[in-house]
C-alpha cells in the first residue's frame, strides 16, 4: 500500500520508527489493552525478506 510511494527503505524505517514509539508508549501506558494495541506496530517479516533480497 505504502511501498510505491515512499519505496522500499523508507517502509523498512517506517517500521522500525513506529515499533520504537509503540515501544516507547508501552512504557509510559503500562496496561494491557495498551500493550496489546501497541504491540500490533510491528514491520511484516515478509517486508524485510523482500528489502534483503532486493539489496543482493
Amino acid at each position: 500500500l505504502l511501498l510505491p510511494y515512499i519505496g522500499l527503505k523508507g517502509l523498512y524505517f517506517l517500521g522500525y520508527f513506529v515499533f520504537g514509539l509503540g515501544t516507547g508508549l508501552i512504557g509510559l501506558f503500562p496496561d494491557i489493552v495498551a500493550t496489546l494495541t501497541l504491540t500490533l506496530y510491528t514491520i511484516p517479516f515478509n517486508l524485510i525478506s523482500e528489502y534483503h533480497k532486493a539489496e543482493e
